[in-house]
């Protein structure tokens, strides 16, 4: 059987890691997550079959034991030969001519389809704070890096917007506010249905209490990591956003 292929991917910190994990809810789908070094330089063919291999084991996740202090990967629903094969890969390079070659040229060779997710640049370097704070694993990216991150996953959209049939873009905030939307609009680009999922991080309830202080413009406002960004941090990204006046954003005033 041949096997459809997509990518997961999307500024770091902005939902990658939740996208993959739901989407291997489904019985016919697996997202392996962060596993593109070593798929690079393969064949094709190679690639598939570690694909496979991951969806059938689930050690893309079992074997990483620091991101496992804080996602509650003990029953990823492994299976054999899923119909769909991914990974996911947070956007970390500042130039789309640095995109590992497997997000880029091995996708489009597969005819593949890429999701790319976003959250208010806010919100997303303020978590990325937050993790630097309290695990062990961040690499300890700077704001000048976090908001080259950013820029280049838009980039990215521009880029492979010439195939919109293979392109879906996902924001963050829609994800919370009109979620059943948002997860309809998901099915139909990836053909499959997806079950209610809270992700492995967090409750459902947890999720309840940003949908109360969250917007489409102005992020997740009640957000308490962002008191982790400094006056001269927050400077930085509305200056991102006002050369980048995506996805409807606006810039914040808070610190």
């Amino acid at each position: 059987m041949k096997q459809k292929v997509f990518y997961v991917g999307g500024p770091p910190r902005s939902g990658t890691t939740f996208i993959s994990d739901w989407i291997t809810q489904a019985p016919e789908a697996y997202c392996a997550h962060e596993i593109s070094a070593r798929i690079s330089n393969k064949k094709d063919e190679e690639v598939v079959q570690l694909l496979l291999g991951y969806a059938a084991s689930g050690n893309d996740r079992y074997g990483k034991r620091k991101q496992r202090e804080f996602l509650d990967w003990e029953n990823i629903p492994v299976k054999k030969a899923p119909e769909q094969l991914g990974f996911k890969q947070p956007v970390v390079w500042q130039n789309p001519a640095d995109c590992p070659a497997v997000a880029d040229r091995f996708i489009d060779r597969m005819k593949g389809k890429r999701i790319l997710i976003f959250r208010h640049p806010i919100d997303m370097i303020a978590s990325a704070k937050h993790r630097e704070k309290t695990t062990a694993n961040w690499p300890g990216y700077s704001v000048k890096e976090l908001c080259a991150f950013w820029k280049c996953a838009f980039e990215h959209t521009q880029n492979w917007a010439k195939d919109p049939d293979r392109l879906h873009v996902v924001q963050w905030e829609r994800l919370l506010l009109d979620h059943d939307a948002e997860k309809a609009l998901l099915e139909r680009f990836l053909s499959l249905k997806l079950p209610q999922f809270a992700g492995y991080e967090n409750s459902s309830e947890y999720f309840k209490i940003l949908q109360r202080t969250t917007s489409f413009e102005q992020g997740v406002t009640g957000n308490k990591k962002r008191e982790l960004l400094s006056p001269q941090e927050v400077k930085q990204i509305n200056q991102l956003l006002e050369a980048y006046p995506s996805f409807g954003y606006k810039a914040t005033a808070i610190a």
